[in-house]
């Protein structure tokens, strides 16, 4: 019923990108995709320039494994608007599955240019530079996201990890018992902090 009244308004307003976008979004709801995809297409056709469709169908392309295609909407997102944090991410989240560090860290530097004072991309980006083992430089954003949220016990306990292998132990345990305190439960950070402590003097 959606999506025959979205049609009906369609045909009274065919070049309204806002409709034509509801309308691929419920397709999607739907389980559509295909439809979807076509809708989209046809929305970037015609407004080249309409971020959410390219990054939708980017999605949907992902979600169904071609990385490709998906990697080329995103960037057509990017391309219209570089503050767009949600395809930066997408990007980053594709490019490091490939190897292509360059592009991580730069659609990280404009995500983070976008929101300086987003305590999740600060750690999002920190997790990225640990697993490839640029421990330096993940303190840095880790010790950034603490400074932004420092209630936030995850921020804390990656933080510690980063100190903890860039040396220094004994901050390290400060800032898991920290995060201990924030969220008792924290997995597994009970057991390393406790071991530790029994390795420092």
């Amino acid at each position: 019923d959606a999506i025959g009244a979205l049609d009906r308004a369609i045909a009274r307003r065919p070049h309204d990108p806002a409709l034509r976008h509801e309308r691929a979004q419920f397709l999607v709801a739907s389980g559509r995709t295909a439809e979807a995809l076509l809708a989209y297409a046809a929305i970037l056709k015609e407004n080249p320039d309409f971020v959410p469709a390219a990054f939708e169908s980017g999605l949907l392309y992902e979600r169904s494994g071609d990385s490709a295609q998906a990697t080329a909407l995103y960037r057509r997102a990017v391309a219209a608007r570089p503050s767009f944090v949600p395809a930066q991410l997408a990007i980053a989240r594709l490019a490091e599955t490939e190897g292509r560090t360059a592009e991580v860290d730069a659609a990280f530097a404009a995500a983070l240019a976008a929101q300086p004072k987003d305590p999740v991309l600060h750690r999002s980006f920190a997790e990225v530079l640990a697993r490839r083992r640029n421990f330096a430089e993940a303190l840095v954003h880790y010790r950034e996201s603490v400074e932004l949220a420092p209630a936030d016990a995850a921020n804390r306990a990656g933080f510690g990890y980063m100190l903890f292998l860039t040396g220094n132990r004994a901050e390290a345990a400060s800032q898991w018992a920290e995060a201990l305190r924030l969220q008792p439960d924290f997995p597994g950070l009970r057991d390393r902090l406790a071991k530790i402590r029994t390795a420092t003097p």
